[in-house]
């Protein structure tokens, strides 16, 4: 997809916003391909079908993450619970930013 592409943006935003919100999550490890091996997976079907371009599959370790620090940090619970406020903000935010792009239309 063509760097001038608006989709090839919208579709990086809301990862990028995440990975600034929290080191638990990383935007260079983010592939936005989409494999043959996973024609069948909800993501490819729910953009291929409704064209829906922000389908995302969000994975965690069983180990942890590596930190600033380059240490690796154990997942808690509140871990979890962290990621999941993260994603909120994130969510938050690119809706603010697609509102504010609409506006200017």
């Amino acid at each position: 997809m063509p760097l001038h592409n608006s989709k090839y943006l919208k579709m990086r935003v809301l990862p990028k916003l995440l990975s600034e919100e929290t080191e638990m999550f990383r935007y260079h490890s983010c592939l936005f391909t989409n494999e043959k091996s996973k024609e069948k997976a909800a993501r490819i079907v729910l953009h291929k079908e409704f064209n829906i371009c922000n389908c995302f599959t969000l994975e965690a370790s069983f180990h942890g993450h590596f930190g600033k620090d380059k240490v690796n940090h154990e997942f808690s619970m509140k871990n979890y619970e962290e990621m999941g406020a993260s994603l909120v903000n994130s969510l938050y935010e690119y809706v603010m930013i697609v509102e504010e792009d609409e506006r200017r239309k």
